[in-house]
């Protein structure tokens, strides 16, 4: 089998369209596997690194009003549509697979209109403008989100599937994964995280905060502020009480390569609110306090922390609204009022989904039966 599959612009959209390619090449022998990005998208530094064949495509977001960068995009977009087409002329696939981000447009939409089976997949509650427009014309919409598919009401056949994590996230013990960062499991630990970037509320506010969090001795906290936002928190708890940094309860890193033994040592967690982070958590039913990037497309994270709070699996503060007592209050009830806390860990947990991977593939195995050699 023959399969294209394209996600670009951020990790949401790469990783599990990377995820997808790697488990077609292992559970079916002799299938050949093409990833199309863009070519200035975060894709270009991370599939190469893998044993995925890659190429890339022009393609550009639409601006939502008429100006001169809108005519500048459609243009760009009709050439990836050209380049797209050669591409899948030249490799001649028996399915295409979007996971999102604008470079799907090009790639999905020559393949419906040369009658090739085409899927897409939809991570957030709130489905960006790309696949709302492709929706109607490919085959299947996965979803990872109920909510999402009232969104997809001109589609051909949705299917609730999950978003597939990493295979080793849930699968660590909370021993290990304090043992990793030599941190005693006995402890509630609190793990803050605005993704490998960092979020500048999330690291301002919890800076302010750790003295508080830190004054109770059964918490424990591993703080991750990104790269971006080490030196400024670095000094904001310098300037605000030069004792946390030495507190030897606090883990405090610029990034992590050990996120699956974080989240393991973790009992509740203050973070952002992307899909993949969403489902990771889920995996590991982790609870915790959801701070939505305020300026993510369409305001998707909102829906997915909303998603989240509507089953009783988390709470959410608005980035706005994000203060020092109102987060201490919130997390100060994970920990301190268990039985609010095992509500919320066993509704998180059942949100997981851990046969997402499973059933993409049943979904795209099914179409591996009618081609014709």
């Amino acid at each position: 089998m023959r399969v294209i599959v394209s996600g670009g612009g951020t990790g949401g959209h790469i990783y599990p369209a990377l995820a997808i390619a790697e488990r077609i090449v292992e559970d079916m022998p002799g299938s050949e596997v093409l990833y199309i990005g863009c070519d200035n998208g975060l894709e270009n530094n991370i599939v190469p690194k893998t044993a995925i064949p890659f190429k890339t495509i022009s393609a550009k977001g639409l601006p939502r009003k008429l100006s001169l960068g809108l005519f500048k995009s459609l243009f760009v977009n009709v050439k990836g549509v050209f380049e797209a087409k050669r591409y899948i002329k030249d490799f001649k696939p028996d399915l295409v697979i979007g996971t999102g981000g604008f470079v799907c447009g090009p790639t999905v939409l020559m393949a419906c209109l040369n009658h090739i089976p085409a899927m897409i997949h939809e991570q957030n509650a709130y489905p960006g403008m790309t696949n709302r427009l492709l929706s109607s014309r490919v085959n299947k919409v996965m979803v990872n989100y109920p909510e999402a598919a009232k969104f997809f009401v001109k589609a051909k056949e949705t299917v609730l599937t999950g978003l597939p994590v990493r295979e080793d996230i849930g699968k660590i013990s909370k021993e290990e994964g304090c043992a990793k960062f030599s941190l005693d499991p006995a402890k509630k630990t609190v793990l803050i995280t605005g993704g490998s970037r960092g979020a500048r509320t999330i690291n301002r506010v919890s800076a302010l905060a750790l003295p508080g969090i830190l004054a109770n001795e059964n918490v424990q906290v591993i703080f991750i502020t990104g790269k971006a936002g080490y030196v400024d928190t670095s000094l904001m708890l310098k300037e605000n009480d030069m004792s946390v940094l030495n507190n030897e309860r606090l883990r405090f890193l610029e990034y992590s390569h050990e996120m699956p033994y974080a989240l393991a040592a973790a009992d509740v967690v203050v973070g952002r609110a992307g899909a993949t982070f969403l489902a990771e958590i889920a995996a590991c039913g982790l609870p915790g306090i959801l701070v939505p990037y305020p300026y993510a497309s369409d305001n998707h994270q909102q829906f997915n922390a909303q998603a989240v709070v509507d089953a009783n699996a988390g709470e959410m503060i608005l980035d706005g609204e994000m203060t020092v007592p109102k987060l201490t209050a919130t997390l100060n009830r994970f920990i301190t009022d268990d039985a609010y806390y095992q509500e919320k860990k066993g509704n998180m947990q059942k949100l997981a989904r851990p046969t997402a991977m499973d059933d993409i593939m049943m979904l795209v195995k099914s179409f591996s039966k009618s081609i014709k050699r």
